[in-house]
């Protein structure tokens, strides 16, 4: 990955739509392997917010990471954004799509503040990494 300039946010400006907020939130029906970042959605090998996390404070919390990321990189076409957030740190990726369009392609928490990662059997601690932030 290499570093992004400030004006690529800008540049790939972006708000979830109702579809990809489900995905994200609630993981995808059709396909165990795509999204669920709710508290208590239990998704094998997802990350998930703790239950102080509201849909409300997860979305303001992915809008902030958008608008004003604290690092941004890209990864080939994509524009990876890294925030802080509340203690926990969020990552969200898009990349440009048709006619001027752009499509989500991650939005997680990767650690922080009550971050679990789900695996067989049991949720383990993700405690805050600032070290992603570098």
């Amino acid at each position: 990955m290499r570093v992004a300039q400030p004006e690529a946010v800008d540049n790939y400006p972006y708000e979830p739509t109702a579809e990809e907020w489900q995905i994200v939130l609630y993981g995808d029906p059709e396909n165990d392997s795509r999204g669920g970042h709710m508290t208590g959605v239990g998704r094998q090998g997802k990350t998930e917010t703790g239950p102080e996390w509201t849909a409300t404070r997860f979305k303001s919390a992915i809008r902030q990471t958008i608008a004003h990321p604290d690092k941004l990189m890209m990864r080939g076409d994509a524009l990876v954004r890294i925030k802080l957030v509340a203690g926990v740190i969020f990552r969200v990726e898009t990349m440009p799509a048709r006619r001027g369009r752009y499509r989500l392609v991650h939005a997680y928490p990767m650690n922080g503040d009550g971050v679990t990662m789900n695996t067989v059997g049991a949720a383990m601690p993700r405690p805050f990494d600032g070290s992603v932030l570098l």
